[in-house]
């Protein structure tokens, strides 16, 4: 590891990070790709998908909101480590939904992996913006993305694998012990971060400037929640489209599951590396807004399973090429207010995405799948137009 620290020029806290997260991806790669399959299995009807969806864009919303301030104020090891329990909590919820057969309580531990997921993107940004020099804050951001990205590539394969052979139940079995060794290694390992707040819950003063400190801060949110909004047309129903429109097997599935890390640890590292070098980042996001838009294409008309699979692959790549050239701008422009301002972005995008599910999923009851996928491209080809006339970029200062 010395050697790779002093070759990239990074703090051990943040290879400390990437590891956790790792194992942390690796554990819930071995149960996301059937968690959505298991909900409509059970007897949850599009509709019902779709209003789960929208509770957890509740949890993501509250969880984003309230991880930037909270790490802030105590600390991004504690909300880290909470994010991990929550983790903990949704895989012991699927196991228990596989023994009583249970829809709702698939949609408990949806509810707590939301906020494990909004709590966990906060805390690991705080640490790495605060951890990382300023010019090798991309390069970091793509570092914890591509060890990240690793085990969410192994997981999804391993978990299909398992599910052909063994059923279900033995991937969200196996995923309780990796959590909890996520946790030992933040636990024990990672610095508490810096602490730049006395308060817990931003107050409404502090969102106010945290959207205004700047142009390009303010037109990034606006379109994060168009994006999020139409995005969460699509987002609920891909492994359902894959198993009851293409009848995928599960192995399938879980390929198609990894290739989402594929794309990101293709991308992740070497991305964030140009940003710094060329000091630019708006083309990097215009770019993952092309890769989102050519993805949600492909299975809008997709006639094979692998065509989703494509999709997936592309996704990786635009939503590791977009977050992190996105994060890095936020720590360029915003300071000390950059957890306020990742936080505000997270939260307001989530909020958009609440009443697009149960849209969708009258849409999907009522002209069948692919009519959300449909609603989501127009979105996707709308919001790159947008980024592309209305962002101006702040310059980096070298």
């Amino acid at each position: 590891m010395s050697i790779l620290t002093k070759y990239l020029g990074l703090e051990t806290s943040i290879w400390l990070l990437a590891l956790a997260l790792g194992v942390n991806y690796f554990a819930g790669g071995l149960v996301s790709a059937f968690i959505m399959i298991m909900l409509w299995k059970l007897g949850a009807s599009f509709f019902n998908v779709g209003y789960v969806a929208a509770l957890y864009n509740i949890a993501l919303a509250m969880s984003s909101f309230l991880g930037g301030s909270l790490s802030a104020r105590f600390g991004a090891k504690k909300i880290f480590i909470t994010s991990l329990l929550f983790g903990l909590a949704a895989v012991l919820s699927y196991g228990a939904a596989n023994l009583l057969l249970n829809w709702f309580i698939v949609a408990l531990g949806l509810f707590f992996g939301r906020l494990a997921w909004g709590f966990r993107m906060t805390a690991s940004f705080s640490v790495i913006s605060s951890s990382a020099d300023e010019e090798k804050r991309a390069t970091a951001f793509g570092l914890v993305s591509t060890l990240g990205y690793v085990g969410a590539i192994i997981g999804p394969i391993a978990g299909g694998i398992l599910a052909s052979f063994y059923g279900f139940s033995l991937p969200f079995l196996l995923a309780i012990p990796l959590v909890l060794i996520s946790v030992v290694l933040i636990f024990f390992k990672l610095e508490k971060g810096e602490v730049t707040s006395t308060s817990s819950v931003p107050s409404w003063a502090e969102v106010k400037k945290a959207v205004t400190i700047d142009k390009g801060v303010t037109v990034l949110i606006l379109l994060a929640i168009l994006g999020q909004f139409f995005n969460e047309f699509g987002n609920p129903y891909y492994s359902i489209f894959l198993k009851s429109e293409l009848n995928a097997k599960e192995y399938i599935i879980g390929l198609t599951e990894s290739m989402l890390s594929v794309g990101g640890l293709v991308i992740a590292l070497p991305g964030g590396y140009l940003s710094d070098i060329l000091k630019k980042r708006k083309p990097f996001l215009a770019l993952g807004s092309v890769f989102a838009a050519i993805g949600v294409g492909l299975t809008a008309f997709a006639f094979n399973p692998l065509m989703v699979t494509a999709t997936y692959l592309l996704f990786g790549l635009s939503n590791t090429l977009y977050m992190t050239s996105l994060q890095a701008y936020f720590t360029d422009v915003a300071g000390k207010n950059k957890s306020m301002v990742f936080g505000v972005y997270q939260t307001m995008a989530w909020l958009a995405g609440i009443p697009a599910p149960p849209i969708a999923g009258f849409i999907a009851e009522r002209y069948g799948l692919r009519g959300p996928f449909m609603v989501n491209l127009v979105g996707s080809l709308a919001g790159l137009l947008l980024l592309l006339t209305l962002f101006a970029e702040k310059p980096i200062k070298s």
